[in-house]
This record gives C-alpha cells, sequence and structure tokens, in this order.
C-alpha cells in the first residue's frame, strides 16, 4: 500500500474532531466543516552509491478549516499530538519520523472559514 493511501486512512482515525472529513489536494464544494486537506509540497528521494534507498522526506501541507477559531485551533493540537513525533508502521509502510515545520493561522473570507496550515516534514519508507 502507498504512504499516501496509509497517511489518509490513519489521519481520519488519528483526528476523531473532523469527523472522517479528510481530503485529498481539495475538499468537496458542499462539505461541511470541520475538514482537512492534505497536499504534498515535495517529496525528495534519498540516492546512495548504489541507486534509490527507497526513503523519502515528504512535506505535507494540512489545512484545517472550521467555522471557529477556538475549533480550528482544538483540531491542530489534536493533529499535533498524533502526528508531531510520530514513528512507527502505517499499515505497509515504515514511518521514520513526522515533525512539525510550520503553523499558520489565517481566515478565508469567501468561505467564511479559519484555516490552520500545518506543513510537516515526514519521513518514511514504503
Amino acid at each position: 500500500m502507498s504512504f499516501e493511501s496509509s497517511f489518509y486512512t490513519w489521519l481520519k482515525t488519528k483526528v476523531p474532531l473532523v469527523s472522517n472529513r479528510v481530503y485529498a489536494v481539495i475538499a468537496p464544494q458542499d462539505v461541511s466543516s470541520p475538514y482537512i486537506v492534505y497536499t504534498l509540497i515535495s517529496a525528495p528521494r534519498d540516492y546512495t552509491h548504489d541507486g534509490p534507498s527507497g526513503i523519502v522526506e515528504a512535506r505535507y501541507q494540512l489545512n484545517i478549516c472550521t467555522d471557529t477559531y477556538a475549533e480550528a485551533k482544538a483540531i491542530a493540537d489534536q493533529l499535533r499530538s498524533a502526528l508531531s513525533g510520530f514513528s512507527g508502521l502505517l499499515e505497509s509502510v515504515t514511518v521514520f519520523s513526522a515533525m512539525l515545520d510550520t503553523e499558520l493561522d489565517s481566515h478565508e473570507d469567501n468561505a467564511d472559514l479559519y484555516v490552520i496550515f500545518c506543513d510537516y516534514i515526514i519521513s518514511y519508507k514504503e
């Protein structure tokens, strides 16, 4: 199983405040909040003299979208507790480390949503 598929399933179980509303790249137009949208920002691969090592150091941005600032902060806390410092197996994928790199509070005026942008660096091997 791919990292992204495993990560998607893991997010849905580890961040219950979003009630399984986890989406890749873009949320459906009529989705109710709160929800998380995750996007792969970069995924450099590690190489040795023998070729690819199979290790990826991916940067994922997770956008938490809610109706209230307090709810956004609560979800960010839940996500951070579950993901920051995580290592272990996600189904058949070995995660060496997951680290929060950046967290940014914002507001989307057109949708009237509070958004917290969270960038995580996740090192793994499929």
